[in-house]
């Protein structure tokens, strides 16, 4: 209703304007131009939608404009998704052809001032219950959270909300999360407590090159999703070798929140991620700096163009020495016409160029051939499998990219002297019922693996998630800084839990259960343990564990809060800081 405030107006504007032609064909050149764009931007969520499971918000906007991606993806957009145009073509034709036409039956003519007044006070009048009617509810806005009052799962919030309300909902929405204040001032004091490192492998100096794989769902793994058929191999028998971590968790649904999670320890807890918000510039506690400070290279690699979705800017401020995209890649011929380097060529050149980088050397790489429009080389088209959808036959050459990259860094003598860390930055679209919950679509691999370590090794039921990379490889290293993580290290003894945050609902989950939290009240309590596809909602028979996690989830956000709003991640001794690298104060 809201759009078509301007709409309304017209026709109800005092005097005979509105009964003119010059009014009417304004008003129809309106309506469609409005209910065109509205129709536009709920058909992008058609599609959308299964990469992010959410309803689009304002961020679509500005990811779009981050970088120079926008000008590749458009013409593939156009191409791949040509019949959207066509139902948006037949919408707008037979919205047209409903609307009324040009007719002149009746025009007042206003003979007293008393018509006059009384047609200004029903015009006022109407537009006043307009007004209240746009609100949504009578006393208090229509928030995206009250959709969760009429799905049975919150995964279904999306089937009762429209992308354009989402869309005018989060323009005006602070970036942080927002908590009931009274919650937040019981929650003063920094919940998370300083990094401990147990001084386990600190005379080793290791290499650390953390892997992250585009859109790799547990589901795509025959190990960790327990079925017959698996897409990933390699990374299946890799695990094997190493310590992997069953119910690892995503902090986010987009890969813009990955980097943030993976090498900052930051949660993606906002409706914009943290990339693109105005607390981009934070001077965060991270991977590249922290290890910069003990002697470290560090260096950053995407196959993608440079600048693509801020990541060039904000790893060069986190730390990272160098970073290594599309531009720095020799051979331009392996581009895939759409994202950047293949995966398979530009890995090969990652583990050519590490050779090059000064030990030790800390080193992230982030994959993207395994992303729509699952473009594989065309030498591979017969190689790999289809599956049930089209993404499992990239994901399978993304797989064996990773084969070639771990033959190919066997070769140098850095290799043995390194920790990898292999995780996913989201889940991809899932293809079986039992991967379709809110719960599941944020499990990826985690896996931690260095050669010659046996104690390295094994499988583990703990609940991890992004966030736990950071201090956990510090504490592998057995490295000692004073910082705030808001995660925990796996090889140590903190709270094991995840955390995420979609469609307005926090998702906290821990050894056994389930919590969702609307910021104001708990809607979702699930055993997952025992009722894995959560169909069970137990919120209102046990309202004490509800109570409990609850407290714990809010715990958890207002030291959230605190962290970014105060730009505070390390412990201060005698009023100075300990941040000790130089950050890009540009940013």
């Amino acid at each position: 209703m809201k759009v078509h405030i301007l709409f309304i107006f017209i026709h109800l504007f005092p005097g005979r304007f509105k009964f003119s032609i010059t009014a009417e064909r304004f008003s129809l050149a309106l309506f469609l131009l409005v209910n065109g764009v509205l129709i536009v931007l709920n058909l992008i969520d058609t599609e959308y939608f299964d990469f992010t499971h959410k309803r689009s918000t304002i961020d679509l906007f500005s990811l779009a404009m981050v970088g120079n991606d926008i000008k590749h993806l458009i013409p593939m957009f156009l191409g791949d998704y040509w019949y959207l145009g066509c139902v948006w073509l037949g919408l707008m034709l037979i919205i047209t052809a409903l609307y009324p036409s040009e007719k002149r039956i009746f025009v007042p003519v206003f003979t007293h001032k008393n018509d006059r007044v009384f047609d200004s006070l029903l015009t006022v009048t109407i537009l006043l219950l307009v007004f209240a009617g746009a609100r949504g509810k009578i006393g208090e806005k229509l928030k995206v959270q009250d959709a969760v009052q009429y799905v049975s799962k919150v995964e279904n919030i999306p089937a009762v909300l429209n992308t354009p309300f989402s869309m005018m909902e989060s323009i005006n929405k602070q970036a942080l999360p927002q908590i009931e204040y009274d919650k937040l001032l019981a929650f003063n004091e920094p919940h998370s407590t300083p990094y401990h490192s147990n001084q386990l492998y600190r005379q080793s100096m290791k290499n650390v090159v953390v892997i992250i794989l585009e859109s790799f769902s547990a589901e795509y793994s025959k190990y960790l999703s327990g079925f017959k058929k698996g897409y990933t191999p390699f990374l299946d028998s890799l695990m094997q070798e190493g310590l992997h971590f069953t119910n690892a968790f995503a902090n986010g649904k987009k890969s813009i929140e990955a980097v943030p999670s993976v090498f900052c320890g930051v949660p993606a807890l906002m409706t914009n991620p943290v990339i693109t918000s105005d607390y981009a510039g934070n001077h965060f506690a991270s991977l590249p700096g922290i290890l910069r400070k003990f002697g470290y290279t560090t260096a950053f690699y995407h196959g993608a163009a440079n600048g693509s979705m801020g990541f060039e800017n904000f790893c060069l401020h986190i730390g990272f020495d160098k970073y290594k995209g599309m531009n720095e890649y020799p051979d331009k011929s392996d581009f895939d016409g759409h994202w950047g380097i293949s995966d398979e060529p530009f890995l090969q050149f990652f583990a050519r160029d590490l050779d090059t980088l000064q030990q030790p050397f800390m080193s992230g790489v982030f994959t993207l051939s395994s992303h729509h429009p699952y473009k594989i080389p065309e030498k591979y088209i017969d190689t790999f499998p289809e599956g049930p959808i089209p993404m499992l036959r990239t994901i399978a050459y993304a797989d064996y990219a990773l084969r070639r990259f771990f033959q190919k860094a066997q070769k140098y003598d850095w290799y043995d002297n390194t920790l990898f860390v292999i995780t996913a930055d989201h889940t991809g679209k899932p293809y079986t019922e039992a991967f379709s919950n809110s719960l599941q679509n944020y499990r990826v691999p985690l896996l931690f693996y260095t050669p010659g370590i046996t104690n390295l090794k094994g499988c583990d039921n703990r609940i991890t998630q992004q966030i736990d990379i950071l201090p956990s490889v510090l504490d592998f290293l057995g490295i000692e800084e004073r910082l705030y993580p808001l995660g925990n290290s796996v090889f140590g003894g903190g709270e094991s839990f995840a955390i995420n945050y979609l469609n307005g609902i926090y998702q906290f989950v821990n050894k056994e259960y389930i919590i969702q939290y609307d910021g104001e009240k708990p809607v979702g309590l699930y055993n997952w343990t025992g009722d894995n596809s959560l169909n069970n909602n137990l919120v209102g028979d046990l309202p004490e564990k509800a109570g409990l996690l609850t407290d714990n989830t809010v715990h958890h956000i207002a030291d959230y809060i605190y962290r970014m709003s105060a730009d505070d991640w390390f412990i201060k001794t005698d009023n100075t800081s300990t941040e000790f690298y130089t950050f890009n104060e540009n940013y």
